[in-house]
């Protein structure tokens, strides 16, 4: 049995069109030797074409996002400690801690709003695509049964490493590099070598 993985792939992004939350994704891969026999070039794009047609409606939030979540609430923190410090320092308001630790405590509950939204935005896309894409890959898997067998799988990819690093005033130097996941989408493709065209 000769297995081929076709993982989602997320458009680059772009600064003319911020997507964030409707990022363009698609399956994409290149024929190979493992699809001999079973589905030629021309074949094979035809149907990551239908497949990337078929999920065109139902996309999956950025990866991105969180990153963009945290950079925003970064910003908005350091926007308010400046007006805050600017009426400070101008003597406009003897009440600016008062009101800098409420601004940090709407900003601190906005934020964890935010990312809750994020997390059931995130979950109700990946069950909807999962649904969409697994009508079509049934019908594949009715056609083509049983050369093939077609298969949405959800996996845990690692993305970057969180590297924290710390030093004692002895010259010690210590880190921790934490690896970071996501679940990423994937297609099997289970080609049974001994019923195909070989």
């Amino acid at each position: 049995m000769k297995l081929l993985i076709i993982p989602v792939v997320e458009e680059k992004f772009s600064f003319k069109k911020l997507n964030y939350f409707n990022p363009k994704s698609e399956f994409d891969i290149d024929w190979c030797l493992d699809l001999q026999g079973f589905l030629t070039r021309k074949k094979f794009r035809g149907r990551l074409e239908e497949i990337n047609q078929h999920i065109i409606n139902v996309p999956l939030i950025s990866r991105r996002i969180n990153s963009f979540t945290n950079w925003s609430y970064g910003i908005t923190t350091v926007i308010m400690f400046a007006i805050v410090f600017g009426t400070l320092s101008t003597g406009f308001s003897s009440t600016g801690p008062i009101v800098s630790i409420v601004l940090e405590l709407l900003a601190s509950i906005g934020y964890f709003a935010v990312k809750a939204i994020v997390k059931d935005v995130r979950d109700r896309r990946a069950k909807l695509f999962t649904k969409t894409l697994n009508t079509l890959l049934k019908r594949y898997n009715t056609k083509d049964y049983p050369i093939a067998n077609w298969k949405l799988v959800w996996r845990s990819v690692m993305t970057h490493y969180d590297l924290k690093m710390s030093s004692t005033s002895d010259g010690n130097i210590s880190g921790k590099a934490t690896p970071k996941y996501i679940e990423q989408a994937e297609i099997i493709l289970e080609i049974h070598d001994t019923l195909s065209d070989l």
